[in-house]
């Protein structure tokens, strides 16, 4: 029997979920379904089906993205694609990037991106590289500047009640406010999703830490995210420290940002 794509019905949300639990070997813990389901766009959302088995799920979300200039151009942005394993090489997977495109034609939306799970799968498709990512580690006693920051302000680190007040208007401001392609403006329910930060999310590593530099008015110009993982070699620590997020509105601010981030200890 021939897979066909249809809309979610509130009904079946559970069953869509079900899908990528299943297929990303995952599992929902307290609200977490229902922190997802406030980001997703219910009426930009697909399923494939078979027969009255929902095997497959995909959705877009609307987003506006800064293109090279500074303009900002609505985007598709393609979210939740997963398929049964016992449904795979039968269609599902371009009959809803296929309703996907023609959803964002119908709204007028000229692009569309992901962040790709596995990036080799999207190219038969029409998607292509944007962006690229590099992680990089450096050694503690090779973390320092060559010269200390002589700005005139201030490190602080923030609580997350208060950073939650900070950090979205920050975060658009030293990206999408300085014109840096590919920049994206978060919504409510994204924001939520940052700070929600459970202990099994954490890969052992401490609660997520916000710093924030101000200038001499007290005014924010940059912050900084990051994670302290715990290790010990022979009695001797060797703690790493994980960087999430460092974005800043100027050269001051971005490097007393990276003296405070090598002045950890």
């Amino acid at each position: 029997m021939a897979l066909s794509i249809g809309p979610v019905p509130e009904d079946r949300r559970d069953e869509w979920w079900g899908v990528q639990a299943t297929t990303f070997a995952f599992e929902f813990k307290d609200d977490e379904e229902e922190r997802f389901s406030a980001v997703q766009e219910w009426d930009r959302s697909f399923a494939a089906y078979d027969g009255d088995q929902l095997v497959g799920s995909g959705g877009s979300l609307s987003l506006a993205v800064t293109v090279p200039g500074g303009g900002e151009v609505p985007t598709a942005g393609l979210t939740a694609v997963a398929v049964l394993p016992t449904h795979r090489r039968r269609g599902a997977l371009t009959g809803l990037i296929t309703e996907a495109f023609e959803d964002a034609r119908r709204r007028g939306e000229p692009l569309a991106a992901l962040l790709a799970s596995e990036a080799p799968i999207y190219g038969r498709f029409g998607y292509g590289p944007a962006t690229r990512t590099d992680d990089f580690t450096l050694l503690r006693h090779h973390a320092v500047l060559r010269e200390h920051s002589l700005a005139p302000g201030t490190v602080r680190m923030l609580d997350v009640p208060e950073a939650r007040r900070i950090v979205p208007g920050l975060q658009i401001a030293t990206t999408c406010g300085l014109g840096i392609p590919g920049s994206v403006v978060r919504t409510e329910p994204m924001w939520d999703l940052t700070f929600y930060d459970p202990e099994h999310w954490r890969s052992g590593a401490s609660a997520r830490t916000w710093g924030v530099y101000e200038d001499a008015d007290g005014t924010p110009r940059g912050f900084s995210s990051y994670r302290v993982k715990e290790k010990w070699d022979e009695g001797v620590p060797r703690y790493r420290l994980n960087v999430g997020a460092l974005h800043a509105l100027d050269a001051e601010a971005h490097t007393a940002l990276y003296d405070y981030l090598f002045g950890i200890d």
